[in-house]
């Protein structure tokens, strides 16, 4: 089976990594290697003790993308540069949801993962428009997402 394991790094901190259909499966690592190491590691423990303890092994469900979005007003078309954020989606059953792990609250959905992508391109152009007009600094894509390997 593949996981999706978000990796973040924030200035200042370590390197920290979590697993969206794990709960509390998460690791902190001195460097990125590591904490690719170490969320492999943590997700493995995870899904033995879940088994020990009998309890059902959720099927991967979630999947990371990178969006480019405009930095500033009318972007791309102009030549002017644009931002890649990583974006995690999952397959909510009857729809896609997504969110943004560099920016908490900014979630889309959609009826498919390329309406749901679409979506979230504008939620993210919308929260950074946002985040101007209030004067806020904008944050650069701290974020990335790599899958993890595990023995069924």
């Amino acid at each position: 089976m593949q996981y999706t394991a978000i990796i973040e790094k924030e200035p200042n901190t370590d390197w920290g990594a979590y697993v969206p259909d794990l709960p509390g499966c998460v690791a902190v690592g001195a460097s990125r290697e590591e904490v690719e190491r170490l969320i492999q590691e943590a997700v493995e423990l995870h899904l033995r003790a879940m088994r020990e303890d009998g309890e059902p092994i959720p099927a991967p469900n979630s999947m990371a993308l990178i969006v480019e979005v405009a930095a500033q007003r009318n972007q791309n078309r102009m030549g002017e540069r644009s931002v890649r954020y990583t974006i995690v989606i999952e397959n909510a059953g009857n729809n896609y949801s997504a969110y943004v792990p560099d920016f908490p609250g900014c979630i889309a959905t959609g009826k498919t993962i390329e309406e749901t992508k679409r979506n979230m391109q504008d939620a993210i152009a919308f929260h950074l428009r946002g985040m101007r007009e209030d004067g806020e600094p904008i944050p650069q894509p701290n974020s990335t997402a790599d899958v993890v390997e595990v023995a069924a």
